[in-house]
């Protein structure tokens, strides 16, 4: 049987080719950095009383993440300290294991809420959840709420030096952290 005769693709054809496999390649991606790292925008929700806005690592998901940014906004709210306050409060009643405290920078006087909560033990896979929550009023937008969240799946008794050790390294840089979203196109 003959092979049918094929006409060699010219260089529009090559390049239309080029552009449908490689185009999905350059794409822009928003992110936010926190000291080191980049998150990248995971997930937006809005209702008529604000939004959030969550971002992860690459290669993360939301059902299983380490590490997660997000940023909050309550159009109807005003007051920083007392909303963290609340939220403290909150998350010891909701989580009987769980500690929280708010700090006060000295320098700032922004206030820093971190706290450390554990799911229902029959959550799979189990994890420790340590926070870091700040909050600031923008004149014509609302509260603005911003958050570090590190998740530890290994829970035992090192899992005290994990926060501390992350508190260490992630305390000044979230307190700086402009939380500003920038894109990347590569």
């Amino acid at each position: 049987m003959a092979t049918p005769y094929r006409r060699p693709l010219g260089i529009c054809a090559v390049a239309a080719l080029f552009f449908l496999v490689f185009a999905g390649v350059a794409y822009a991606s928003t992110f936010i950095v926190l000291g080191d790292d980049r998150y990248f925008l995971a997930d937006t929700q809005a209702t008529d009383k604000g939004q959030l806005r969550e971002y992860i690592p690459a290669g993360q998901t939301l059902t299983n993440w380490e590490r997660l940014v997000s940023v909050r906004v309550f159009s109807d709210l005003k007051d920083p300290e007392a909303y963290l306050r609340r939220l403290g409060s909150q998350v010891v009643h909701d989580h009987p294991a769980a500690r929280a405290q708010l700090l006060q920078n000295p320098q700032t006087k922004a206030y820093v809420l971190d706290f450390m909560t554990f799911p229902p033990e029959a959550t799979r896979p189990y994890y420790a959840e340590w926070n870091l929550m700040r909050a600031t009023d923008v004149e014509g937008k609302g509260l603005i709420v911003y958050q570090y969240a590190r998740r530890i799946y290994d829970v035992g008794p090192q899992t005290g030096l994990i926060v501390n050790a992350e508190r260490n390294k992630m305390m000044a840089p979230f307190s700086a952290a402009a939380f500003e979203e920038q894109e990347d196109t590569k």
